[in-house]
């Protein structure tokens, strides 16, 4: 006795499949194999399939012993041929879930990424870019401290630093990196207002130290690199050469501020340097940021450093001030991680991946 039924296989082909009942035995199997097993002697054993349409013996012998490892061995020996007479046409296998490819299309999903980065978060930079123009455009000198003067220099990372929050600092795990980046741009701020008077020249400094602090705490120390660290410590240990007599006939307070200063920010500029290698490769884009804004802080404190301790050097404000706004600007624009913006086609929103991000921060 038999009766009609159908199943789709995995490629999506409809197969045809019969009820066949032999000695008691129910059997959904396909047309070809029911013809087959209708011819089978009744002493043999009859084969039956479970829901993953794996063949298995369920007759026991005289002794109790199961035969279903021995039906094992003897299916593993018959892929792809015959089993007892009864051609294997199929075998299902179980649904496994793609891997995991955290480097495919590296450069599309770069293009991608940046783009779409730019489309929603591209406006939010418009306040950044408009007091940027305006403190060029007034360009106060620095010899006439003013809370004008105050207010025009510390809007430009005060928009970087809405820019930061914009982007989102809520999530307690993946916004980590980007509220340490939020707290240096605050700390940088309150650096900018205090050196616009001589007077505070220490407080500032000791501010915009805290800021490195958090820069360094952003960048992490994975990996160590320190190869790398001591070529940074040494190739800038040209300037403190230059300026450190001249820092010497300070104040104790100023010379060790000044010390102390430098080191945090060499670390900076290593721990950010350090990372280009390390990332993933669809964090690229914010291991880049890193490097160019530690860079240009470095030329932009060491043009200051040089123009207060050892000579003047012509047209400093103005090249200090552009490398040190572009030096923000591309801190800032280090949050900016397929991690903290994923979507369901980019690597970096795998598990493994957030894993990783994690894990370096």
């Amino acid at each position: 006795m038999h009766h009609a039924a159908t199943t789709i296989t995995p490629s999506g082909d409809t197969v045809p499949l019969i009820l066949y009942e032999k000695n008691g035995q129910p059997v959904f199997v396909p047309p070809e194999i029911a013809d087959l097993l209708r011819d089978l002697p009744p002493e043999n054993d009859s084969p039956s399939f479970e829901d993953d349409d794996m063949f298995r013996y369920d007759d026991e012998d005289e002794d109790g012993d199961d035969r279903g490892s021995q039906g094992g061995d003897e299916r593993d020996e018959a892929e792809g041929g015959r089993l007892d007479g009864v051609e294997v046409i199929e075998r299902k296998r179980p649904h496994l879930p793609p891997p995991i490819l955290l480097d495919s299309g590296e450069n599309k999903n770069d293009a991608n990424f940046l783009w779409s980065q730019w489309k929603s978060s591209g406006g939010k930079l418009v306040p950044f870019l408009k007091t940027l123009a305006l403190y060029f455009l007034l360009f106060l000198p620095e010899d006439r401290p003013s809370w004008g003067a105050t207010a025009v220099k510390c809007l430009p990372i005060l928009s970087l630093a809405l820019f930061v929050l914009l982007h989102g600092v809520s999530h307690p795990q993946q916004h980590k990196f980007s509220r340490r980046i939020l707290a240096g741009l605050l700390f940088s701020c309150v650096g900018d207002a205090l050196l616009i008077w001589p007077e505070y020249f220490l407080h500032g400094m000791a501010a915009f130290g805290v800021a490195q602090i958090f820069y360094i705490r952003a960048f992490g120390f994975q990996p160590l690199n320190a190869k790398l660290g001591a070529f940074i410590y040494v190739l800038s240990s040209t300037v403190l050469i230059l300026i450190g007599p001249h820092v010497l006939s300070e104040s104790w307070p100023v010379a060790g501020g000044v010390f102390l200063y430098s080191s945090l920010l060499l670390t900076m500029v290593w721990r950010a340097t350090s990372r280009l290698g390390a990332t993933l490769s669809s964090e690229r884009w914010s291991s880049l940021c890193g490097v160019a804004g530690g860079l240009l802080f470095l030329i932009s404190d060491s043009v200051l450093s040089l123009n207060r301790f050892y000579t003047n050097i012509p047209h400093h404000q103005g090249v200090i001030m552009t490398t040190y706004y572009a030096a923000q600007l591309a801190i800032a624009l280090s949050i900016l991680r397929p991690s903290l913006a994923p979507t369901s086609s980019s690597p970096s929103s795998s598990p493994l991946a957030q894993q990783h991000h994690l894990k370096d921060h």
